[in-house]
């Protein structure tokens, strides 16, 4: 048996959400850090579990493991949606569908480039042969416009980024020189926060087990992020499924169907190669993605640096460690198939553990 929730994360100041960072180059570099407008499944993961923890209840031995093709084991913690967005008003919102320009409610259209034109398609893996096929195009798609970045609700009320997130930077701080201290001094630490719109919220619904008492953990304070920022939470019994709350039916498409069968992705997702066999063409973006490895036997603090390319995460549980970088298709990223066979095989290859049991790896599909 089990319980659902509605969990609310309402930031009450700016916060960082770590990405990868970039170094500037040369003597007197400045470091500049960059945070990711919403926080990771991870990071709603490790924060869900360090509740059940302090309230006494079993959250599982072991962190997130992504190189076990199997459900992680947080026992009264047994899954969460993907994130997704609050307005003052209480509508959800999920990023739109990259597969249009900005103001168009028609998705783009992929067509064979000429009647003789073919693509040499390679997936990178020995089971799936290279071979060649006809080449696509978008012919819709103008350069100049871009693609279309929003957030949308279920009822296709479209909200610009800029209007939900504001990102300012913050110079000016000392860079501590732990290891070459330069003649010098010391040099500047950037960092870009980030600020949410009033009485907007991140939300996740969240399955526990039957005997977790989920009103000990409503109307919380939790800090999250880099920056230790506070969040207010709130935690609601609710009976609804993230699927019901966003519809496919509702969703992206409402007013111009697509014409070919595709899938969007709801959250970021990893991609196993064999989805790619299922597929002739996409329209997406790329997030990187790492974890702290925070297994309950952890033995060994120190700097954390990430494993060896050769390394797979579970070797050594007593270290606190980062994980290898994956780099992940970003949610509204959109795959076309061929028809509903390839549609259901694709959809079938990404619904991969451990993934999809935290709320990576969540897509709507249309077939028309």
């Amino acid at each position: 048996m089990s319980k659902t929730a509605l969990v609310t994360f309402t930031p009450l100041e700016p916060y960082f959400f770590g990405g990868e960072t970039t170094h500037g180059n040369g003597r007197g570099s400045n470091y500049f850090s960059k945070s990711n407008l919403y926080p990771q499944q991870t990071t709603l993961c490790g924060t869900l579990r360090n509740l059940l923890r302090l309230a006494g209840y079993k959250f599982g031995a072991q962190s997130f493991t992504p190189d076990k093709v199997a459900p992680n084991n947080f026992e009264d913690l047994l899954g969460l949606s993907p994130l997704f967005l609050k307005n003052p008003d209480g509508h959800y919102f999920l990023r739109q569908a990259l597969d249009r320009q900005p103001g168009d409610s028609e998705p783009l259209r992929l067509e064979t480039a000429l009647p003789k034109a073919w693509a040499l398609l390679d997936n990178g893996v020995l089971e799936y042969p290279t071979k060649w096929s006809e080449g696509s195009r978008w012919p819709t798609f103008e350069p100049k416009r871009k693609r279309a970045n929003e957030w949308v609700s279920p009822d296709a009320a479209a909200v610009k980024p800029e209007a939900i997130f504001t990102i300012f930077n913050r110079p000016g701080i000392p860079k501590q020189e732990i290891r070459n201290p330069k003649p010098d001094g010391p040099g500047l630490f950037k960092q870009d926060l980030v600020r949410l719109a009033d009485e907007w919220a991140f939300c996740a619904l969240v399955e526990f087990s039957e005997k977790v008492d989920i009103d000990q953990f409503h109307r919380q304070h939790v800090q999250l992020g880099g920056e230790k920022s506070i969040f207010h939470i709130k935690v609601e019994e609710d009976s609804r499924s993230f699927e019901g709350i966003f519809n496919a039916k509702e969703m992206f498409y409402r007013e111009n169907p697509p014409t070919e069968p595709r899938l969007v992705l709801a959250s970021d997702a990893w991609v196993p190669d064999s989805v790619w066999q299922h597929t002739i063409g996409a329209v997406t973006e790329t997030t990187d993605f790492r974890h702290i490895r925070t297994h309950l036997d952890v033995k060994h603090f120190g700097r954390m640096r990430p494993p060896s390319p050769d390394h797979v995460d579970s070797d050594d549980k007593t270290q606190l460690a980062k994980s290898t970088k994956y780099t992940l298709l970003a949610r509204g990223s959109v795959l076309l198939c061929p028809d509903k066979t390839a549609l259901n095989a694709a959809a079938k290859a990404l619904t991969v553990q451990p993934w999809h049991g935290i709320g990576f790896n969540h897509f709507i599909t249309y077939c028309p």
